[in-house]
Formats: C-alpha cells, sequence, structure tokens
C-alpha cells in the first residue's frame, strides 16, 4: 500500500516559524498551529493542493512570519496557543489589514 504524499515523514523545521517569500500567482496561507505534527501535516496536505504556506507555531512568531513572507492571502489558525492566541494575533495582523481573511480552526469546544 502506498501512502499519500503529504503522509510521508518531511524533515524537520523550526518549531516556531518556517517561511520564504510567497511567489506571484499562487494563493498564500499563513498556517498557525503550536502543535508542530498538526502544522506539518496540514501545511503538507495544502501545499499537495498547490498552496503556498507560510508556518508559525503561535501568534507572535504569525506575526513575524507574516512580514516575512511578504504576501498573506489568508491566515488559517489554532485558537488556543501559548504566548499569543489566535484572536489576539488575528486583531494584530487586522490592525494593519482589516480585509485579511482569518480563519478559526480548534479541537475544544
Amino acid at each position: 500500500m502506498k501512502l499519500p504524499h503529504f503522509l510521508h515523514p518531511v524533515p524537520p523545521v523550526d518549531p516556531d516559524i518556517s517561511v520564504a517569500t510567497a511567489p506571484d500567482g499562487v494563493t498564500s496561507i499563513l498556517l498557525v498551529d503550536d502543535e508542530p505534527a498538526i502544522r506539518s501535516l496540514c501545511a503538507a496536505a495544502l501545499r499537495r493542493d498547490g498552496y503556498f504556506v507560510a508556518e508559525a507555531g503561535d501568534g507572535k512568531a504569525a506575526i513575524t512570519a507574516a512580514a516575512a513572507a511578504g504576501r498573506v492571502d489568508v491566515v488559517v489558525t489554532d485558537v488556543r496557543m501559548p504566548r499569543m492566541d489566535g484572536v489576539e494575533m488575528a486583531r494584530t495582523l487586522r490592525a494593519h489589514r482589516p480585509e485579511l481573511p482569518i480563519v478559526f480552526v480548534t479541537g475544544y469546544p
């Protein structure tokens, strides 16, 4: 049985941030989650579908990642994270870009 490409092991990344400049013509997603395994799986699935993905391990790292990526089209973020949660991060990002779409995801009720 062959596993889907996004389930194959990937090299470890810095747990706080993984960013490159978003290329033109590709939707850029900033993915924020403090659980590396969840973040890695989601990032791999999004990349497989053709999206550019910048990753961050919490809200503070996400603000740095958003600046480093140069362009962020949408943010997908966990709600509960250490240092800065998703809601506070969203408020900070939207202070500079009020139109920025943000999708909140959580495993908590």
